[in-house]
């Protein structure tokens, strides 16, 4: 549960978060557990926009990371076709 979380952060999918947290809560026995669940969901909820700009930048960052490799592969192969 807790990888599918971090993963739907990084991806900046919010339903898919929410519906993690309501996973968690659905199987919390005691109401302090409940209570934290709640003000995680609300926390999460409240810094959200925060959230997907990061998550946004993160995959424009390994986008850009990859193309120099992009590059030298396409240069490769242009010399190879010669």
């Amino acid at each position: 549960m807790k990888n599918a979380l971090w993963k739907g952060i990084f991806q900046g999918d919010r339903e898919k978060v929410m519906e993690i947290f309501e996973q968690k809560y659905t199987k919390c026995k005691r109401e302090e557990d409940k209570n934290a669940v709640i003000k995680c969901m609300e926390y999460v909820k409240n810094i959200w926009k925060e959230i997907s700009s990061y998550s946004l930048y993160n995959r424009i960052q390994r986008r850009k990371s990859r193309e120099p490799c992009i590059i030298v592969e396409a240069f490769k192969l242009a010399l190879v076709v010669e």
